[in-house]
């Protein structure tokens, strides 16, 4: 299954957990860019990319799990340095709450950091980037046979 080239807004609120409004808001603060095409006015579409998704579902995970607006925007400044879309597989994304890391190996050193009543997080890049591709495989399908059962 081929990715598509591009994912509007709406798609990619359904695809990550995020809200249109917190994914329209981010573009037009400058916190969050679309790479393929940015909003040129009132009704035209902001178009973003498979990676796009990846990182702001990255990204809704460290929410979820109680990352500050402060620290979102280190993180995203970080996956966008550091993430590309061949290097997903194998990849998580670890906080203490100060520091990111991108970790390319077996990333057991987080259980060490949480034993030393340090808090972090991990999360999934590899895992993050299935549950996208699942989730548009499922809403295709359904489409389809949407259209065919007319």
């Amino acid at each position: 299954m081929g990715v598509k080239q591009g994912f509007r807004s709406s798609e990619v609120a359904k695809l990550t957990g995020l809200t249109q409004r917190q994914i329209d808001y981010w573009d037009r603060t400058g916190l969050f860019v679309p790479t393929l095409a940015q909003a040129e006015g009132r009704g035209s579409a902001r178009f973003y990319s498979f990676l796009d998704v990846v990182q702001l579902k990255v990204v809704k995970c460290l929410l979820d799990a109680g990352l500050s607006i402060k620290k979102l925007r280190k993180c995203l400044h970080f996956l966008r340095e550091n993430l590309e879309e061949k290097n997903l597989n194998g990849h998580s994304l670890v906080s203490d709450g100060k520091d990111l890391f991108l970790l390319t190996d077996n990333p057991s050193f987080a259980v060490d950091l949480a034993r030393q009543g340090q808090v972090a997080w991990l999360v999934n890049v590899e895992l993050a980037a299935e549950e996208i591709l699942n989730s548009y495989d499922t809403e295709r399908i359904a489409h389809k046979r949407a259209v065919n059962s007319m």
